[in-house]
Parts: C-alpha cells; structure tokens; sequence
C-alpha cells in the first residue's frame, strides 16, 4: 500500500474578492488595558495579481 496525499485546495484571491486586513496608520488600541498601538483594518476588493503572492487591492477608503 502506498502512502498517496490527497490533493489540497490552494488559497487563492481571483479578481473582485473582499478582502481585509490591518493596512497603514497606526491608531490607539481601542482596549485599554493595552498599552500598544494597532493598525487600522481596512477592507478592499481585489485589481489583479502583481506577483506571487502579491495583489493589487482598491481599499475602501479610496487607497489602493
């Protein structure tokens, strides 16, 4: 019996995907009891790929 894996889906963003993610600024912790600073989460749509890994994304604050 061979040991075969089973195939895996990718994680793949295709053109016109939301998105989200902590992006820019840093802005006080809403928390605080934390003394650190966070970033501001902001969401988007998916441009186009720019490399591997990489994606062009039009946030919704007018940033891209």
């Amino acid at each position: 019996m061979s040991a075969v894996p089973e195939p895996t889906s990718r994680k793949r963003l295709v053109v016109g995907c939301r998105v989200s993610g902590t992006f820019g600024e840093l802005i006080p912790n809403p928390d605080p009891n934390k003394r650190r600073c966070v970033r501001k989460r902001l969401v988007g749509n998916v441009l186009h790929a720019v490399g591997h890994g990489k994606y062009m994304v039009a946030f919704d604050n007018g940033e891209t």
